[in-house]
């Protein structure tokens, strides 16, 4: 066990006392954890785990699907989290296709695993020589809707009971269409884990191929490797994931559905693209979403968030009629809350009345054949809000770049699928060693106003972005008399940053906005040096 391993799964004790209780700033905010936190978490050692199950084309031009099993440790601070060498890659599941039902053939040995770590736990040996018993808890899964089916024993989605929250019935037509829209959640019947586990017993129970298939299709379960953890909730255990359910899942549905239906037009298309090249955004937004006229189907999903967020709001407003842009922008306002690192109750049930409203509309203006079942799912996004914090603590874009990782690996086109395991694990066993210099050395390089830690500084766009970040950062900014009790010690600064310098302009307006925050306070000197920090943890 690599040096400061163990201490960094124990850090979340810390942080409990100092995040108020209306917010929603990680996994440790959620009712998951809490559920745990005074049993099985009440000991040292006792780790909480998400899984994700994902396939990728490792080659350009040839289809050949390979699937990948991940383990996250959700108690370690999140911007180690998802750190390469942090991530349990279990197994890469062999090509070239997809498993149709179920993949309980690699489960299977992974749940004698975790039943195992979770009943006896296992011996470790730390850095210093010290061994300790680690016991660990499934307690997410995180994936799109077609391995979540596979992963936790529900039917595809295209089934006539194919949510897994509720039991909602899709009709279906005579030509095999399934109808998705109806938006009334006071109709729907919520799924119970009690339910679901006596249910996959009735299907268990049936003595053929026929029989099974036909109570599968009228319970909408089917029985899978999870269940055989008897603490695992198959319902509340699983995420939705709102890169797939929303970037990747509606913005691309809609903006199809206006080219479908002649809304957006060949013009319009290059009329976007020549808005859009104008733009001048940070270079903390990623990638931008250019060239929308051929572009648009290939999308990763960080562009479509770009696009929702940022710039159809502008790009939009010229081109969609009246209705529709008053439609999308309340889909486009639930996603800007939904997209944020912290979360209050009041934002979770503003971004769930917008999307229930946006679901309703959709289906009115363009007719239930648009309706998906991503936009079921938007009306059962407040559940996992609830049960997991915000967005970012179960969303699947690191594990797409972990499946980014493992395609680009070099192979001999040969058995990759183990040359894909050997190299992720070879790579880890590197990262894990590497040596970093300390903080404290470090520091004695640099010039004074770096090293001091009672200097900082903002530099903000707007009154309303600055009143939030000094409300935030009251925690490490003592300098300044913001005193936001309720809110203190949320954000913690984790690098040292760069040293940079206000213009005399920036600085007079900086004390006129010191000034309008804190009326009657003078302020008599604003520092035109500032640091401009690349990482923060919020929460």
């Amino acid at each position: 066990m690599r040096p400061g391993f163990l201490s960094s799964c124990e850090e979340w004790r810390q942080r409990e006392s100092t995040i108020p209780s209306e917010y929603f700033a990680d996994i440790y905010d959620g009712s998951v954890w809490k559920k745990f936190r005074e049993g099985f978490l009440s000991t040292p050692y006792c780790y909480m785990l998400t899984l994700n199950v994902d396939w990728f084309q490792p080659f350009k031009h040839t289809q050949y699907s390979v699937g990948a099993i991940y383990l996250v440790i959700q108690n370690l601070p999140r911007e180690q989290r998802y750190k390469e060498e942090n991530i349990v890659l279990v197994g890469v599941m062999p090509g070239p296709h997809e498993p149709n039902l179920s993949i309980d053939s690699y489960l299977l040995p992974l749940t004698e695993e975790l039943s195992k770590c979770y009943n006896e736990g296992i011996q470790v040996l730390t850095s210093n020589g010290i061994s300790v018993n680690i016991r660990t808890l499934l307690s997410c899964i995180s994936c799109d809707i077609p391995a979540t089916r596979k992963v936790a024993g529900f039917l595809g989605h295209n089934a006539r009971l194919g949510c897994n929250k509720c039991y909602k019935e899709f009709d279906h037509s005579s030509s095999g269409v399934v109808n998705y829209s109806g938006y009334e959640r006071s109709l729907w019947n919520p799924r119970t884990a009690s339910k679901h586990r006596s249910d996959c017993l009735k299907v268990e129970s049936c003595k053929t191929k026929s029989e099974t298939k036909k109570m599968e299709s009228l319970l909408g379960v089917r029985p899978c490797a999870l269940l055989k953890l008897p603490y695992f909730d198959p319902i509340q255990f699983v995420a939705i994931d709102i890169m797939h359910n929303l970037f990747l899942g509606t913005s691309k549905r809609i903006f199809g559905t206006w080219i479908e239906k002649g809304i957006i037009t060949k013009q319009h298309l290059l009329s976007i693209d020549k808005l859009t090249s104008t733009f001048t955004v940070p270079s903390n937004i990623g990638r931008l979403p250019l060239n929308m006229s051929s572009n648009y189907l290939s999308f990763k999903a960080a562009q479509w968030s770009t696009w929702t967020t940022v710039y159809s709001p502008i790009v939009l407003k010229s081109i969609l009629p009246n209705e529709d842009y008053r439609c999308w922008l309340l889909y486009v306002r639930a996603c800007a809350i939904l997209s944020q690192r912290m979360l209050t109750l009041s934002d979770i049930n503003t971004a769930d009345s917008l999307l229930l409203t946006f679901c309703k509309k959709v289906s009115e203006l363009y007719g239930s054949d648009c309706c998906t079942p991503n936009m079921h799912l938007h009306l059962h996004l407040k559940e996992t809000l609830l049960d997991f914090g915000p967005a970012h603590a179960t969303w699947c874009f690191s594990f797409e770049r972990f499946n980014g990782i493992l395609g680009s690996m070099p192979t001999n086109k040969k058995s990759v699928e183990i040359q894909f395991f050997r190299t992720f694990i070879r790579k880890q066993v590197l990262l894990s060693q590497n040596k970093t210099i300390e903080d404290e050395d470090f520091k004695k390089f640099l010039p004074v106003s770096l090293s001091t830690e009672n200097t900082y500084t903002l530099r903000c766009e707007s009154e309303s972005e600055l009143h939030n970040i000094l409300k935030l950062h009251y925690g490490p900014l003592e300098l300044y008399p913001f005193k936001y009790s309720d809110t203190q010690g949320l954000i913690q600064l984790l690098d040292l940053g760069k040293e940079q310098v206000f213009t005399s302009s920036e600085t007079v307006d900086i004390v006129h906005l010191y000034e309008q925050l804190n009326p009657g306070c003078a302020v008599v000197y604003v520092s035109p040096f500032y640091v401009c920090h690349g990482r923060i943890r919020i929460g």
